[in-house]
């Protein structure tokens, strides 16, 4: 049987590593969508945007939703 100091080790050992990755791949989401509003602010620099799981949703008279087509941002009306 293991002790509980060796529990304690082996899950602080788990949490740490866990945090590593979770935090590279919040690091990799942020650096994407940063990337996203720059080009749209490129277009119309005004704009609000809010990307909700990657995809961005622009807040204007109409909540407009954003497509990237033959790489380039356009604007989809959502009916």
């Amino acid at each position: 049987m293991r002790s509980s100091k060796d529990r304690t080790i082996q899950k602080k050992r788990v949490n740490k590593a866990n945090k590593i990755a979770k935090t590279e791949a919040s690091r990799k989401k942020r650096i994407a969508n940063k990337a996203k509003r720059e080009e749209i602010h490129a277009i119309d620099s005004s704009v609000k945007i809010t990307i909700v799981n990657g995809i961005p949703h622009l807040h204007n008279e109409n909540d407009d939703t954003v497509e990237l087509v033959n790489g380039i941002y356009t604007v989809v009306e959502e009916i």
